[in-house]
């Protein structure tokens, strides 16, 4: 296709004719693929005489083909050989691109597209980079009075620094190189062009992208040229104080949209990001704890005081000094992060008043256009305000977590100044109900109040007994205020967050019979969701849950509709809360009730689908939105399982009712969703303690998914696997159980490498589950048992040969003992056979790492095993007996402490519990370093539940005795007399 050819056909792809259009495409497709027609296409981009949308369309092309198949080499599979590009295309379009950069200075949709094949080329062929810089250099060099030439070369410096910007700290010579040689000119360029950004949008364009380069260069790391020179660093930062300080008066007649994309407004935003990252990285980077020091005592007091000029100014005459959200985003996030340092802290103790004042409420508050928001598209202010999930850097997001950092960090020297704040707008709401402009700001005492309540009501807060009067003149009139509904919106959000114990029981009353007029159905979708919220936390109050209680199928249904009808994650939340604490009162509806969930995520699936089909780069918000509330669907229903457990047959017609969603997720590999379908499963055989031919039915789903693409996330399969070995496995004839066998086969399967350090976590997965179904199936494991015990001998036996992986042999040390005990309890004989002369190293490696093992089960699962090893005619074992004897008692004496601290972690997590619903847990009350195994044991069902160790023993001293007498001394033996006498 001659270059005449091609421009007609791009030409044509803008055609209203679809058929000409769809033509020209596919031949564009077939003629990419041909070798000169890449880089005809490229020239065509840039050359200045064509149209511009010819010229983007052409380098749309261009991108796309790079995209799709710069990577394929000789090497790939024969199917993507006919899609390659050429070794001699490929150079040529790696020298095109250089000049075509540069002539395309002046087009940005054009530049963005080749800065972009550029980026993806520089991914696949990293030694690229320095051809690059050597290519800036010479532009910088020569002509750094060429605004082109200028700004070619800076983008040339940005893309390679960009994919720099992760080198670790033993990797960062290439980015050192980079800043100490090319910074100096790019001082030069700021000292002579800062004082231009406001007039001249060129020398922007050249400043902001000066601005990224020092962002990429320091993203992670510090580089030498600023450590070994801090004044260099100060410098800088003295640039990002100019850029900052800038007047925006200029730009007072632009709209919003207009004023966050104008080259001013990035070049700030990036001088506040840059400044916001010198704390948040390089101030926690324990890699250079001098300069860390540095930068606390020195840097951020400095940056600190000039933060408070820029506010003042800001604050007086915003038209002058204008900022966006995302600048102020980043001011307010430094200042919040400066909280914790006692040399900062006294700055803005200083200025605290003021600032929460004239900066923090203004953020916080509601303004005419949020209202006409709220008015206009309730579920974009929903998102907006109230998704949690919603990451935005803004103004206000900013503004609530310095409320809550300062709350958590100086809360006893910041109360009194937020509580004066907080009477006053609250007293002057009271003063003025029909004041709008005061209506918008009793939105940010609500937003202060919900984030100071936690520390008001701990049990050691002097204002813990004045909760019940805060909520009757602060929050209830606001609620039940109907003229600003956004305002009920934001108190009913303050009741979810502000839960205490109500000594008023009428004013519960009140606060409950507010919340349920804000859900009524006249209500606009965010109030109804926010009440929604208030009364899920209301319910936790008894007399509030007794009221509920007969209409709470009424409840149900409505939040039901609002989860069909609105993509929000929170309106599923609730209805798992509500089921949750009424499943004795929803019982009657559960088939219903699920059946509308599982045709709910079905229909949201199906779409999720479908956008996964559709080419893009990035997951769309939408897909987000949907992905979240199909998970919170799916954690519902899994909540319905755990809790409706009256009647099993309403088990098993939630399983049935459910099926259809589980077998879309695993037949579509949908696994984005595997976790909670996973728990799903697990829940059902946990709750059922039976696998029922319809369960056998799932598990073959399941096993067919995890052998095709699922033993990538096994983690996620090993709860509901553990449940099926236990529940289905039991006593298993394993010559009749093809489910077992092609378990077995699976999972050993996995044991099949000699890369055991990309995931020591599969090994862990491995060893876990075959324990577990040993000890399930018990002696019945015979036939299969030499195989298991081939496969883990040998997979330890690498590990220890290998120097590399003796470290993985010790971190799975304690699931392949698990193994080898496990074998000894149900089938000691046999194991000591088969492992042969490696048997005893491998009784000597259990005793010397005992102490690992140390949970209840760990320890029941010694003593059944040593039991085991003392009955059974071992042979090699007969001269041991007093020892293992030893060991057996050892465990023995061992059980009440653990037994102790597993009733203790019990206790903790029923504590923690009441708190969070009374809402004082603040995560101080308990230590860090819980027992997580021993923990983990509590909530699931183990193959040896039904064994009880100490009848066992009695059994087995009863036939013992002159043994016994023989070996313990009397201490010990006295020990057996008051264990078996209990």
């Amino acid at each position: 296709m001659n270059k005449e050819e091609l421009l007609q056909h791009l030409l044509n792809t803008l055609s209203p004719d679809n058929a000409l259009r769809s033509s020209s495409e596919r031949s564009l497709v077939e003629a990419l693929s041909k070798t000169g027609v890449l880089a005809d296409c490229l020239e065509i981009a840039t050359e200045q005489s064509l149209p511009s949308h010819i010229r983007l369309v052409a380098i749309t092309f261009v991108k796309n083909r790079i995209r799709n198949s710069w990577f394929i080499s000789d090497r790939s599979p024969e199917q993507l050989l006919a899609h390659r590009i050429k070794p001699e295309e490929k150079e040529r379009i790696k020298y095109q691109l250089i000049p075509a950069i540069l002539s395309c200075t002046g087009n940005q949709a054009v530049l963005k597209q080749l800065t972009s094949s550029m980026e993806h080329i520089l991914r696949l062929e990293s030694t690229w980079d320095t051809e690059l810089l050597e290519s800036a250099h010479k532009m910088l060099n020569e002509h750094s009075d060429n605004f082109d030439y200028v700004y070619a070369s800076l983008l040339l410096i940005h893309q390679v620094s960009k994919y720099h910007r992760f080198d670790a700290i033993e990797n960062r010579t290439f980015m050192n190189t980079l800043v100490a040689r090319f910074f100096p000119a790019l001082e030069t360029l700021l000292e002579s062009y800062i004082g231009q950004i406001s007039a001249n949008t060129q020398v922007a364009q050249l400043i902001y992208l000066v601005l990224k380069i020092y962002k990429y260069s320091t993203y992670t790391e510090m580089p030498n040229y600023f450590t070994n020179d801090l004044n260099l660093l100060s410098k800088w930062c003295g640039y990002m104080f100019k850029i900052i300080d800038l007047e925006s008066s200029s730009l007072r007649d632009l709209n919003a949209v207009e004023l966050s994309s104008h080259p001013l407004s990035k070049c700030q935003k990036w001088s506040f990001a840059n400044l916001h990252r010198l704390r948040s990285r390089h101030c926690t980077n324990e890699n250079n704890q001098a300069l860390q020091q540095n930068l606390i005592t020195h840097f951020l007091p400095s940056i600190l005081q000039h933060y408070w000029s820029v506010i003042d100014r800001w604050t007086q005459l915003k038209s002058e000094h204008w900022l966006s959200e995302v600048c102020l985003y980043h001011l307010v996030a430094f200042i919040s992060e400066c909280l914790q340092y006692d040399g900062t802290w006294g700055s803005i103790k200083e200025q605290l008043d003021p600032l929460i004042r004239h900066v923090i409420v203004p953020m916080l508050s509601a303004s005419e256009e949020t209202v006409e928001l709220f008015e206009d598209d309730p579920q974009e202010y929903l998102r907006r305000f109230y998704d949690i999930n919603h990451d935005s850097k803004t103004a206000d997001v900013a503004a609530n977590e310095f409320v809550y950092a300062l709350t958590y960090r100086r809360f006893e020297e910041s109360v009194v100044v937020v509580m004066n704040i907080l009477n006053e707008i609250f007293q002057s709401r009271q003063q003025n109900m029909a004041d709008e402009q005061i209506a918008h700001k009793t939105e940010a005492g609500l937003r202060l109040l919900s984030n100071v309540w936690m520390k008001l009501n701990k049990p050691s807060s002097p204002m813990r007994d004045q909760l019940d009067e805060i909520t009757k003149s602060f929050i209830l009139p606001q609620l039940s205020d109907s003229k600003y509904k956004w305002l009920q919106t934001r108190a009913c959000e303050t009741i979810a967050l502000t839960t205490h114990n109500y000594k008023d029981i009428q004013l519960l009353s009140s606060v409950f019979q507010n919340v349920m007029n804000c859900f009524a159905k006249t209500s606009p979708l965010p109030l109804r969701i926010e009440a929604a919220d208030a009364l899920r936390y209301m319910v936790s109050y008894e007399p509030i849950a007794n009221e509920v209680s007969p209409r709470i199928s009424l409840v149900m249904s409505e939040l039901l509709e609002m989860s069909n009808n609105f993509e929000f994650e929170l309106i599923n939340e609730i209805m798992d809360d509500i089921v949750s604490k009424f499943a004795k009162d929803l019982e009657p509806f559960a088939t219903q009730l699920a059946s509308n969930l599982n045709t709910q995520f079905l229909r949201i699936a199906e779409e999720l689908l479908r956008l996964q089909n559709v080419d893009s780069d990035k997951q769309s918000s939408e897909e987000t939105d949907k992905e979240y509330q199909a998970a919170s669907i799916l954690n519902t229903l899994t909540t319905m399982i755990t809790t409706m457990t009256s009647q099993k047959e309403i088990t098993f017609g939630l399983m049935k009712t459910i099926e259809p969603a589980i077998r879309f997720v695993l037949d579509n590999g949908l696994a984005i969703f595997l976790t909670e379908i996973m728990d799903l499963l697990e829940s059902i055989n946990y709750t059922l303690k039976v696998i029922i031919p319809e369960s056998w039915s799932i598990f073959e789903c399941v096993m067919d998914s995890f052998e095709n693409y699922g033993f990538e996330y096994y983690d996620n399969y090993e709860p509901y696997f553990e449940t099926i070995c236990i529940h289905g496995f039991r006593n298993s004839e394993i010559a009749n159980d093809m489910h077992l066998q092609q378990f077995l086969t699976a999972i050993l399967r996995l044991l099949e490498t000699d890369d055991y350090e990309s995931d020591i976590g599969l090994v862990e997965f491995v060893y876990n589950l075959l324990s577990t179904v040993i000890l399930s199936v018990g002696p019945n494991i015979e036939p299969v048992l030499p195989q298991i015990l081939q496969s883990v001998l040998q997979t330890a036996a690498k590990m220890q040969a290998d120097p590399n992986d003796d470290e993985i042999f010790q971190d799975t040390l304690k699931p392949f003992l698990k193994i080898f005990i496990s074998c000894c309890f149900v089938r000691p004989v046999q194991t000591s056979q088969l492992i042969g002369q490696q048997f005893m190293k491998l009784i000597e490696l259990w005793f010397n790492n005992e102490n690992r093992l140390s949970t209840v089960f760990d320890l029941k699962l010694q003593i059944l095993a040593l039991i085991s090893l003392l009955t059974a005619d071992t042979g090699i074992l007969s001269n041991y007996s007093d020892v293992i004897l030893h060991r057996l008692i050892g465990c023995f004496e061992k059980l009440p402490a653990a037994i102790e601290k597993r009733v203790i972690l019990m206790k903790r997590d029923m504590a923690i519990t009441q708190l969070v619903e009374t809402g004082e847990y603040d995560g101080e009350i308990f230590g860090e370093h819980d027992d997580d195994e021993e923990l983990d044991q509590l909530t699931k069902d183990s193959p040896l539940d039904s064994i009880n160790v100490v009848n066992e023993f009695k059994s087995f001293v009863s036939g013992e005795q002159q043994r016994l007498k023989d070996l313990l001394p009397p201490e010990k033996l006295q020990f057996v007399h008051d264990l078996i006498s209990k």
